[in-house]
Protein backbone atom coordinates (compact mmCIF):
# COMPACT_ATOMS: atom_id res chain seq x y z
CA UNK A 1 0.00 0.00 0.00
CA UNK A 2 2.68 2.69 1.22
CA UNK A 3 4.57 2.06 -2.42
CA UNK A 4 1.67 2.60 -4.48
CA UNK A 5 1.87 6.48 -4.26
CA UNK A 6 5.34 6.28 -5.31
CA UNK A 7 4.98 3.83 -8.03
CA UNK A 8 1.44 6.48 -9.59
CA UNK A 9 3.79 9.33 -9.18
CA UNK A 10 6.83 7.53 -11.01
CA UNK A 11 4.23 6.70 -13.76
CA UNK A 12 3.22 10.42 -14.28
CA UNK A 13 6.76 11.71 -14.73
CA UNK A 14 7.33 8.87 -17.19
CA UNK A 15 4.25 9.70 -19.19
CA UNK A 16 5.03 13.80 -18.31
CA UNK A 17 8.89 13.36 -19.59
CA UNK A 18 7.84 11.38 -22.89
CA UNK A 19 5.44 13.67 -24.01
CA UNK A 20 7.72 16.82 -23.43
CA UNK A 21 10.24 14.81 -25.54
CA UNK A 22 7.65 14.19 -28.28
CA UNK A 23 6.40 17.64 -28.20
CA UNK A 24 10.13 19.19 -29.01
CA UNK A 25 9.84 20.85 -25.83
CA UNK A 26 12.43 18.50 -24.50
CA UNK A 27 13.98 19.68 -21.36
CA UNK A 28 12.37 22.77 -20.09
CA UNK A 29 8.82 21.75 -19.30
CA UNK A 30 5.83 24.37 -19.02
CA UNK A 31 4.13 24.48 -16.05
CA UNK A 32 0.58 24.54 -17.67
CA UNK A 33 1.54 21.52 -20.32
CA UNK A 34 3.07 19.60 -16.84
CA UNK A 35 -0.33 20.07 -15.02
CA UNK A 36 -1.97 19.14 -18.60
CA UNK A 37 -0.55 16.19 -18.95
CA UNK A 38 -0.14 14.67 -15.29
CA UNK A 39 -2.32 16.71 -13.24
CA UNK A 40 -2.12 19.57 -10.52
CA UNK A 41 -2.10 16.89 -7.37
CA UNK A 42 1.05 14.92 -9.23
CA UNK A 43 2.68 18.15 -10.78
CA UNK A 44 2.41 19.36 -6.80
CA UNK A 45 4.11 16.43 -5.39
CA UNK A 46 6.68 16.22 -8.39
CA UNK A 47 8.01 20.02 -7.67
CA UNK A 48 7.36 19.30 -3.30
CA UNK A 49 10.26 16.10 -3.85
CA UNK A 50 12.41 18.26 -6.49
CA UNK A 51 11.52 15.68 -9.30
CA UNK A 52 10.80 19.25 -11.11
CA UNK A 53 12.23 22.38 -10.44
CA UNK A 54 11.51 25.90 -11.43
CA UNK A 55 13.86 27.27 -13.79
CA UNK A 56 12.14 30.41 -15.37
CA UNK A 57 9.57 32.84 -13.98
CA UNK A 58 6.35 33.43 -16.06
CA UNK A 59 6.81 35.69 -18.95
CA UNK A 60 5.13 36.77 -21.93
CA UNK A 61 6.92 34.76 -24.43
CA UNK A 62 8.27 31.23 -22.35
CA UNK A 63 5.07 31.39 -19.62
CA UNK A 64 6.75 29.63 -16.19
CA UNK A 65 9.01 26.54 -17.39
CA UNK A 66 10.19 23.44 -14.96
CA UNK A 67 12.69 21.17 -16.09
CA UNK A 68 14.10 18.11 -14.07
CA UNK A 69 16.72 17.90 -11.80
CA UNK A 70 19.02 16.85 -14.16
CA UNK A 71 18.19 15.69 -17.88
CA UNK A 72 19.20 12.03 -17.61
CA UNK A 73 16.11 11.54 -15.48
CA UNK A 74 13.95 12.80 -17.55
CA UNK A 75 15.68 10.48 -20.12
CA UNK A 76 15.24 7.53 -18.05
CA UNK A 77 11.51 8.27 -16.76
CA UNK A 78 10.61 8.40 -20.71
CA UNK A 79 12.38 5.08 -21.17
CA UNK A 80 10.19 3.48 -18.71
CA UNK A 81 6.71 4.87 -20.44
CA UNK A 82 7.90 2.84 -23.80
CA UNK A 83 6.27 -0.85 -23.53
CA UNK A 84 7.46 -1.26 -27.41
CA UNK A 85 10.68 -1.01 -28.97
CA UNK A 86 8.81 -0.11 -32.48
CA UNK A 87 7.84 3.33 -30.38
CA UNK A 88 11.80 3.84 -31.90
CA UNK A 89 11.63 2.07 -35.71
CA UNK A 90 8.89 0.77 -37.10
CA UNK A 91 8.77 0.16 -41.03
CA UNK A 92 5.52 -1.87 -41.26
CA UNK A 93 3.00 0.97 -42.93
CA UNK A 94 3.35 0.97 -46.49
CA UNK A 95 2.73 4.78 -46.37
CA UNK A 96 6.30 5.71 -45.57
CA UNK A 97 5.33 9.07 -43.92
CA UNK A 98 3.65 7.19 -41.10
CA UNK A 99 6.96 5.10 -40.70
CA UNK A 100 8.98 6.07 -37.59
CA UNK A 101 12.74 6.24 -37.63
CA UNK A 102 13.25 7.75 -34.15
CA UNK A 103 17.05 5.76 -34.25
CA UNK A 104 18.03 8.48 -36.56
CA UNK A 105 17.25 11.53 -34.06
CA UNK A 106 19.89 11.83 -31.56
CA UNK A 107 17.33 13.56 -28.82
CA UNK A 108 16.29 9.72 -28.54
CA UNK A 109 19.39 7.65 -28.06
CA UNK A 110 19.43 7.87 -24.46
CA UNK A 111 16.30 7.49 -23.58
CA UNK A 112 16.42 3.98 -26.28
CA UNK A 113 19.63 3.04 -24.14
CA UNK A 114 17.96 3.51 -20.79
CA UNK A 115 15.11 1.51 -22.43
CA UNK A 116 17.39 -1.58 -23.38
CA UNK A 117 18.70 -1.67 -19.70
CA UNK A 118 15.68 -2.37 -18.55
CA UNK A 119 15.46 -5.54 -16.41
CA UNK A 120 11.30 -5.62 -16.46
CA UNK A 121 11.18 -6.28 -20.07
CA UNK A 122 11.75 -9.68 -21.77
CA UNK A 123 15.50 -10.78 -23.33
CA UNK A 124 14.21 -12.16 -26.43
CA UNK A 125 11.77 -8.52 -27.14
CA UNK A 126 15.30 -6.13 -26.49
CA UNK A 127 17.14 -8.62 -29.18
CA UNK A 128 14.73 -8.73 -31.77
CA UNK A 129 15.62 -4.22 -31.37
CA UNK A 130 19.02 -5.09 -31.28
CA UNK A 131 18.88 -7.44 -34.58
CA UNK A 132 16.54 -5.26 -36.53
CA UNK A 133 19.17 -2.31 -36.03
CA UNK A 134 22.25 -4.57 -37.32
CA UNK A 135 20.01 -5.66 -40.44
CA UNK A 136 18.73 -2.15 -41.16
CA UNK A 137 17.22 -1.89 -45.09
CA UNK A 138 19.75 0.95 -46.36
CA UNK A 139 19.00 2.19 -49.57
CA UNK A 140 21.34 5.33 -49.41
CA UNK A 141 24.93 3.52 -49.49
CA UNK A 142 25.07 2.96 -45.71
CA UNK A 143 24.31 6.78 -44.58
CA UNK A 144 21.51 5.21 -42.49
CA UNK A 145 22.92 1.09 -41.90
CA UNK A 146 25.95 2.28 -40.13
CA UNK A 147 24.34 5.08 -37.81
CA UNK A 148 21.79 2.10 -37.09
CA UNK A 149 24.61 -0.18 -36.39
CA UNK A 150 26.31 2.34 -33.96
CA UNK A 151 23.58 2.53 -32.23
CA UNK A 152 23.46 -1.32 -31.75
CA UNK A 153 26.77 -1.22 -30.67
CA UNK A 154 26.15 1.59 -27.68
CA UNK A 155 23.18 -0.82 -26.62
CA UNK A 156 24.67 -4.17 -25.93
CA UNK A 157 26.67 -2.14 -23.64
CA UNK A 158 23.33 -1.35 -21.67
CA UNK A 159 21.94 -4.79 -22.75
CA UNK A 160 24.71 -7.37 -20.83
CA UNK A 161 22.12 -10.54 -21.43
CA UNK A 162 22.14 -9.67 -25.35
CA UNK A 163 23.22 -13.03 -27.08
CA UNK A 164 27.25 -14.06 -27.16
CA UNK A 165 26.98 -14.52 -30.79
CA UNK A 166 25.27 -11.31 -31.57
CA UNK A 167 27.29 -9.02 -29.11
CA UNK A 168 30.52 -10.53 -30.86
CA UNK A 169 29.47 -9.92 -34.13
CA UNK A 170 28.42 -6.40 -33.50
CA UNK A 171 31.78 -5.80 -31.60
CA UNK A 172 34.38 -7.41 -34.70
CA UNK A 173 32.13 -5.56 -37.00
CA UNK A 174 33.03 -1.82 -35.53
CA UNK A 175 35.94 -3.15 -35.13
CA UNK A 176 36.62 -3.86 -38.91
CA UNK A 177 34.88 -0.21 -39.53
CA UNK A 178 36.93 1.32 -37.13
CA UNK A 179 40.84 0.31 -38.28
CA UNK A 180 40.48 -1.89 -41.48
CA UNK A 181 41.14 -5.12 -42.59
CA UNK A 182 43.76 -7.26 -44.48
CA UNK A 183 42.52 -8.00 -48.37
CA UNK A 184 44.38 -11.46 -48.68
CA UNK A 185 43.62 -11.04 -52.53
CA UNK A 186 44.94 -7.50 -52.73
CA UNK A 187 47.83 -8.34 -49.95
CA UNK A 188 47.24 -5.13 -48.58
CA UNK A 189 45.46 -3.39 -45.77
CA UNK A 190 42.24 -2.01 -46.13
CA UNK A 191 40.64 0.89 -44.26
CA UNK A 192 37.25 2.81 -44.71
CA UNK A 193 36.61 6.08 -45.14
CA UNK A 194 37.22 8.61 -42.07
CA UNK A 195 33.44 9.49 -42.14
CA UNK A 196 32.40 5.45 -41.49
CA UNK A 197 35.89 4.69 -39.18
CA UNK A 198 35.91 7.75 -36.43
CA UNK A 199 32.24 7.09 -35.91
CA UNK A 200 32.72 3.32 -35.62
CA UNK A 201 36.05 4.29 -33.22
CA UNK A 202 33.38 6.57 -31.18
CA UNK A 203 30.61 3.21 -30.74
CA UNK A 204 34.02 1.45 -29.93
CA UNK A 205 34.48 3.74 -26.74
CA UNK A 206 30.74 3.07 -26.32
CA UNK A 207 29.86 -0.74 -26.56
CA UNK A 208 30.77 -3.68 -24.21
CA UNK A 209 34.03 -2.53 -23.39
CA UNK A 210 34.80 -6.39 -21.89
CA UNK A 211 33.79 -7.90 -25.58
CA UNK A 212 35.86 -4.97 -27.54
CA UNK A 213 38.79 -5.10 -25.63
CA UNK A 214 38.98 -9.16 -26.52
CA UNK A 215 38.75 -8.42 -29.91
CA UNK A 216 40.90 -5.25 -30.00
CA UNK A 217 43.72 -7.48 -28.58
CA UNK A 218 43.30 -10.05 -31.17
CA UNK A 219 43.24 -7.37 -34.12
CA UNK A 220 46.34 -5.73 -32.45
CA UNK A 221 48.25 -9.09 -32.07
CA UNK A 222 47.18 -9.89 -35.98
CA UNK A 223 48.12 -6.27 -37.37
CA UNK A 224 51.51 -4.66 -39.07
CA UNK A 225 50.20 -1.50 -40.39
CA UNK A 226 52.00 1.44 -37.43
CA UNK A 227 49.59 3.79 -37.61
CA UNK A 228 46.83 1.02 -37.07
CA UNK A 229 48.83 -0.48 -34.30
CA UNK A 230 49.10 3.48 -32.72
CA UNK A 231 45.47 3.98 -33.22
CA UNK A 232 44.12 0.32 -31.24
CA UNK A 233 46.85 1.83 -28.57
CA UNK A 234 44.90 4.84 -28.05
CA UNK A 235 41.50 3.10 -27.89
CA UNK A 236 42.82 0.56 -25.25
CA UNK A 237 43.89 3.73 -23.21
CA UNK A 238 40.69 5.05 -23.61
CA UNK A 239 38.77 1.93 -22.40
CA UNK A 240 41.07 -0.67 -20.47
CA UNK A 241 41.64 1.12 -17.10
CA UNK A 242 42.61 -1.40 -14.86
CA UNK A 243 41.91 -4.06 -17.06
CA UNK A 244 44.82 -6.52 -17.16
CA UNK A 245 44.66 -8.54 -20.23
CA UNK A 246 44.25 -4.55 -21.91
CA UNK A 247 47.68 -4.01 -19.70
CA UNK A 248 49.57 -7.30 -20.00
CA UNK A 249 49.11 -6.41 -23.87
CA UNK A 250 50.45 -2.69 -24.09
CA UNK A 251 53.11 -4.18 -21.43
CA UNK A 252 54.50 -6.90 -23.77
CA UNK A 253 54.76 -4.56 -26.90
CA UNK A 254 57.24 -2.18 -24.74
CA UNK A 255 59.32 -5.69 -24.54
CA UNK A 256 58.69 -5.99 -28.58
CA UNK A 257 62.48 -4.96 -30.09
CA UNK A 258 60.71 -4.72 -33.77
CA UNK A 259 57.76 -2.15 -32.34
CA UNK A 260 60.09 -0.08 -30.37
CA UNK A 261 62.13 0.84 -33.39
CA UNK A 262 59.15 2.97 -33.93
CA UNK A 263 59.16 5.86 -31.23
CA UNK A 264 55.99 6.44 -31.93
CA UNK A 265 54.28 2.97 -31.12
CA UNK A 266 56.51 3.29 -28.38
CA UNK A 267 56.19 6.46 -27.10
CA UNK A 268 51.96 5.86 -27.93
CA UNK A 269 52.07 2.38 -25.51
CA UNK A 270 54.24 4.09 -22.72
CA UNK A 271 51.33 6.73 -22.61
CA UNK A 272 48.68 4.67 -22.29
CA UNK A 273 49.98 1.97 -19.76
CA UNK A 274 50.43 5.03 -17.86
CA UNK A 275 46.75 5.61 -18.15
CA UNK A 276 45.40 2.48 -17.79
CA UNK A 277 47.68 1.18 -15.05
CA UNK A 278 49.04 5.07 -13.24
CA UNK A 279 52.13 5.14 -11.92
CA UNK A 280 53.92 2.10 -14.20
CA UNK A 281 57.63 2.39 -13.53
CA UNK A 282 58.22 0.27 -17.03
CA UNK A 283 56.30 3.34 -18.55
CA UNK A 284 57.87 6.49 -17.21
CA UNK A 285 61.08 5.03 -17.27
CA UNK A 286 59.99 4.73 -21.22
CA UNK A 287 58.93 8.33 -21.55
CA UNK A 288 61.60 9.70 -19.93
CA UNK A 289 64.07 7.13 -22.46
CA UNK A 290 62.30 9.20 -25.57
CA UNK A 291 62.70 12.34 -23.87
CA UNK A 292 66.49 12.44 -23.50
CA UNK A 293 67.49 10.04 -26.53
CA UNK A 294 64.87 10.26 -29.07
CA UNK A 295 65.71 10.88 -32.40
CA UNK A 296 63.49 13.40 -33.47
CA UNK A 297 62.63 17.11 -31.83
CA UNK A 298 58.52 16.15 -31.48
CA UNK A 299 59.49 12.46 -29.69
CA UNK A 300 61.15 14.95 -27.33
CA UNK A 301 58.03 17.34 -26.87
CA UNK A 302 55.29 14.76 -26.74
CA UNK A 303 57.39 12.47 -24.16
CA UNK A 304 58.02 15.78 -21.48
CA UNK A 305 53.51 16.44 -22.33
CA UNK A 306 53.00 12.59 -22.02
CA UNK A 307 54.42 12.49 -18.62
CA UNK A 308 51.78 14.89 -17.45
CA UNK A 309 49.24 11.88 -16.64
CA UNK A 310 51.47 9.66 -13.80
CA UNK A 311 50.27 12.36 -11.69
CA UNK A 312 51.78 14.03 -8.58
CA UNK A 313 54.99 13.47 -6.76
CA UNK A 314 56.72 10.69 -9.23
CA UNK A 315 60.02 11.09 -7.56
CA UNK A 316 61.86 9.39 -10.76
CA UNK A 317 60.11 11.80 -13.42
CA UNK A 318 60.50 15.11 -11.45
CA UNK A 319 64.64 14.11 -11.00
CA UNK A 320 64.87 13.88 -14.67
CA UNK A 321 63.06 16.89 -15.97
CA UNK A 322 64.74 19.05 -13.37
CA UNK A 323 68.33 17.80 -14.66
CA UNK A 324 66.85 18.58 -18.16
CA UNK A 325 66.26 22.16 -17.15
CA UNK A 326 69.61 22.05 -15.85
CA UNK A 327 71.59 20.95 -18.38
CA UNK A 328 69.63 21.59 -21.39
CA UNK A 329 71.18 23.98 -24.24
CA UNK A 330 68.47 26.44 -24.92
CA UNK A 331 70.60 28.20 -27.62
CA UNK A 332 68.99 25.55 -30.05
CA UNK A 333 64.96 26.26 -31.02
CA UNK A 334 64.35 22.61 -30.46
CA UNK A 335 65.76 22.55 -27.09
CA UNK A 336 63.82 25.46 -26.56
CA UNK A 337 60.50 23.93 -26.72
CA UNK A 338 61.85 21.17 -25.39
CA UNK A 339 62.47 23.01 -22.42
CA UNK A 340 59.56 24.59 -22.28
CA UNK A 341 57.18 21.28 -22.03
CA UNK A 342 59.60 19.99 -19.29
CA UNK A 343 58.69 22.93 -17.13
CA UNK A 344 55.23 22.92 -18.03
CA UNK A 345 54.68 19.12 -16.90
CA UNK A 346 56.79 19.82 -13.87
CA UNK A 347 54.53 22.42 -12.77
CA UNK A 348 51.64 19.56 -12.88
CA UNK A 349 53.50 16.95 -10.91
CA UNK A 350 55.72 18.52 -9.00
CA UNK A 351 53.01 20.77 -7.29
CA UNK A 352 53.72 20.95 -3.58
CA UNK A 353 57.05 18.37 -3.60
CA UNK A 354 58.85 20.09 -0.93
CA UNK A 355 62.31 18.45 -2.26
CA UNK A 356 61.39 20.01 -6.10
CA UNK A 357 60.81 23.22 -4.79
CA UNK A 358 64.36 23.12 -2.94
CA UNK A 359 66.25 22.34 -6.14
CA UNK A 360 64.36 25.42 -8.18
CA UNK A 361 65.51 27.81 -5.93
CA UNK A 362 69.19 26.48 -6.10
CA UNK A 363 68.70 26.46 -9.84
CA UNK A 364 67.53 29.67 -10.23
CA UNK A 365 70.75 30.89 -8.08
CA UNK A 366 73.13 29.14 -9.80
CA UNK A 367 71.79 29.52 -13.47
CA UNK A 368 73.66 32.50 -15.13
CA UNK A 369 70.88 32.00 -18.03
CA UNK A 370 67.99 34.72 -18.47
CA UNK A 371 65.23 32.40 -19.99
CA UNK A 372 66.03 29.10 -18.02
CA UNK A 373 65.57 30.99 -15.14
CA UNK A 374 62.41 32.73 -16.14
CA UNK A 375 60.87 28.79 -17.24
CA UNK A 376 62.44 27.98 -13.46
CA UNK A 377 60.29 31.08 -12.28
CA UNK A 378 57.17 30.41 -13.76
Amino acid sequence: EKDKPVEKLHKALAKLSLTAIENKLRFKIKREFARETIGNKMFKLACDLGWLNLVEKESQLQGTVYCFFHPTFQEYFAAQAIDDWHFFLDESPKDITKRIYRIFDSQWKEVILFWLGREDLKQDIKEKFIHDLVWFPDLCQGFYGYQAYFLAAAGINEFQDCSPDLTEEIVTKVIQLSFGYFNEEKQQWMQFLEPIAKPAQIALLETNQKIAIKFLIKRLNNCNKNSVIQEIINILGQIGVGDEKAIATIKNLLEDKELNQNETIKLCAAHNLCIIEPNNQKAIKTQIELLKTGNERWTKIYAARSLRVIGNNDRLAINELTNILKTNDNNCFDNTNILRFSSETLEIIAVGNKKFIQKLIEFINSDNNTWNCELAVS
